[in-house]
């Protein structure tokens, strides 16, 4: 089985995006941290997410001790504590980082942390078939409208893709 850690980034696309409920049936094992929990501060992601927590399909940990989180922040540069605390775990656990902060994906793959985004997400949702083609889109072009961050050309290439499979 495969294990994920999310960052505030892909938990907002999973449920800004409505596929959130696609992802967690998708059977992959999905953490997130304490620190990245307390950045969802939206009335309706927070919802969203509680029902996930509560339900045991979003895992949630917590460290008793900060120091290794503290020391990976002091030596790396541009990140910030809650980014480290799921570069820290992805470590700790063995497990993929999801996360669409650029300077996060550099630093993992530096530390040869296996690490994607939301469209590798909305792929492995229509390889797995639980996500048609069309409504993809229709999912990625509402994320367009709402995170700039998506990177544009990339998008496209899914969106023109996913046309040429029906």
């Amino acid at each position: 089985m495969k294990i994920a850690v999310h960052d505030a980034n892909i938990i907002f696309d999973i449920i800004d995006g409505g596929f959130a409920d696609l992802w967690f049936a998708l059977g992959i094992e999905t953490h997130t941290t304490e620190l990245i929990l307390a950045e969802i501060q939206e009335k309706h992601q927070r919802e969203v997410i509680d029902t996930y927590v509560r339900a045991e399909k979003l895992i949630v940990d917590s460290f008793d001790n900060l120091s290794d989180i503290v020391e990976l922040h002091d030596t790396t540069t541009g990140l910030s504590i809650q980014d480290c605390s799921i570069l820290y775990l992805s470590e700790r656990i063995g497990a993929m980082l999801l996360t669409g902060d650029n300077r996060l994906r550099k630093v993992a793959d530096n530390r040869n942390i296996e690490v994607h985004g939301t469209l590798w997400m909305l792929d492995r949702l229509i390889e797995a078939k639980l996500l048609d083609p069309i409504p993809a889109i229709e999912k990625l072009l509402k994320l367009l409208e709402i995170n700039p961050r998506l990177p544009q050309a990339e998008c496209q290439k899914r969106i023109n893709k996913w046309q040429n499979t029906q």
